[in-house]
């Protein structure tokens, strides 16, 4: 069973280009809940993600996920475009 979701909420976070506090809102939790959930596991106030929050981030940013995967691929195609030429 996966019982840590940082690492996803990371990327997510990342991929997404907000803020932590921008997460806290859009997630209805504190920024000192988000900033737990961010600490490295070694951390004695850090708590795992849990994977709620992961799937509201993916719910609530699906737009701006797709639009960030968009432009990911828009940005590859003329590298790709001159490696045929």
């Amino acid at each position: 069973m996966h019982d840590d979701w940082t690492p996803e909420l990371k990327e997510l976070i990342a991929r997404a280009g907000i803020t932590r506090q921008e997460t806290a809102d859009a997630l209805r939790v504190s920024i000192s809940t988000v900033n737990a959930w961010l600490k490295p596991a070694t951390s004695k106030s850090a708590n795992p993600t849990p994977m709620w929050a992961v799937e509201l981030f993916r719910y609530k940013f699906k737009g701006r996920l797709s639009a960030e995967r968009a432009l990911q691929l828009r940005r590859a195609e003329p590298h790709a475009a001159s490696q045929k030429n």
